[in-house]
């Protein structure tokens, strides 16, 4: 039965496999393979009731079962039973430490927060250290971190981070412990609307506060889109940036015509602006179109406070035109190091306040309520 049941699954035809794997159990009910299997496949059909019965039927005849474990509680969650799956996967981690035992319970106590999922997640990742996991150990390390950081947890971040102790944890100091604003405060204020002068690190606080309210009253989808348009916005910068020469404090940007090579560079960097470079009578001149894509990156040139009028003078006077672009960079509560943990698989242009969600955690975090 066993073979069959196997077969039938391997070939994709679910409503076979099930059909011999029942026949299986009512040969051997001590089969542990047989409620593994039925409790697969009704799970993998959307069928979490008919999972969840066979799953605890095989918990009677085989308590130890891993797998039959893990059904249970997925079944329980998927059936919106978060505190009966919390117990159950509590009881079983308790009992059989395995580390697929604990990881689940680690993800299931971070649906409640606060120190049970602390301690969660210490668990799992003393399992995966004793097992030398070293891949998994970092992920799972950077989601205990994640949890952490939500949950204002500081001291617990900070450990998880190798951070050494501070007597005055809020803020670091030092620059390798603050992040970088691109093209700074004024740029992310002109761009994203969001009002308020004062130190870097004062508005990244605002920033994050006003992000998180736009998204709790305009959606998570309009603010998601807003967002997207940011970031355009930065991937632009950015490529500006490389066309320009580092300096003290600053990027420098140039638009000078004269080499194939120059003129190549200067009519990218209009481009990355909104304008276009025209050559009408052996004059250069900048058109500003008034619709359509171009127009659209026109944002960025004002937001950079570009001088519209004499850039297009310096071109037409064959002139060298600079653009200075300086970053700002704001201290942190915890430094950037625990931030940039997280922005390991959320990379964007903007780094730092380009993350939706680093920003809530991020809001949450700083509120002195």
């Amino acid at each position: 039965m066993t073979r069959y049941a196997q077969f039938w699954e391997v070939v994709g035809e679910a409503p076979r496999a099930l059909e011999f794997w029942r026949r299986a159990i009512r040969v051997d009910p001590d089969l542990e393979a047989g409620y593994l299997g039925v409790a697969g496949l009704e799970a993998a059909a959307g069928n979490w009731k008919p999972s969840l019965e066979a799953a605890t039927q095989g918990l009677e005849r085989a308590p130890r079962s891993v797998g039959l474990h893990l059904a249970r509680a997925e079944a329980l969650l998927a059936l919106n039973l978060h505190q009966e799956a919390r117990a159950a996967i509590r009881a079983a981690a308790g009992e059989i430490p395995d580390p697929a035992l604990l990881r689940l319970e680690a993800r299931i106590e971070d649906l409640f927060g606060g120190e049970q999922a602390g301690r969660a997640w210490s668990r799992y990742l003393e399992a995966l250290a004793k097992k030398g996991e070293s891949k998994e150990l970092e992920e799972a390390r950077r989601q205990a971190i994640f949890s952490a950081l939500r949950d204002g947890r500081s001291d617990t971040a900070a450990e998880l981070l190798g951070l050494p102790e501070q007597e005055n944890p809020s803020f670091a100091t030092d620059q390798e412990n603050t992040v970088v604003i691109p093209g700074g405060v004024s740029l992310l204020r002109n761009l994203s609307g969001v009002p308020r002068h004062g130190e870097p690190e004062q508005y990244l606080i605002f920033f994050a506060r006003a992000a998180v309210e736009l998204a709790e009253t305009q959606g998570s989808k309009e603010w998601a889109r807003r967002v997207e348009v940011l970031l355009e916005h930065y991937e632009r910068l950015n490529e500006l940036r490389r066309l320009g020469r580092p300096e003290v404090g600053a990027t420098v940007v140039t638009i000078q015509l004269g080499s194939r090579q120059d003129d190549r560079r200067s009519r990218r960097v209009l481009e990355l602006l909104g304008y276009r470079l025209r050559r009408s009578g052996g004059t250069a001149q900048v058109e500003m179109p008034a619709r359509g894509e171009l127009s659209r990156r026109q944002s960025l040139a004002a937001a950079l406070e570009l001088d519209e009028e004499g850039m297009a003078e310096a071109v037409r006077e064959n002139r060298t035109f600079t653009i200075a672009i300086r970053d700002d960079r704001a201290r942190v509560v915890l430094g950037a190091k625990a931030w940039s943990e997280l922005l390991a698989d959320r990379e964007n242009a903007l780094g730092f306040a380009g993350s939706p969600t680093i920003m809530r955690i991020f809001s949450t975090f700083t509120d002195p309520h």
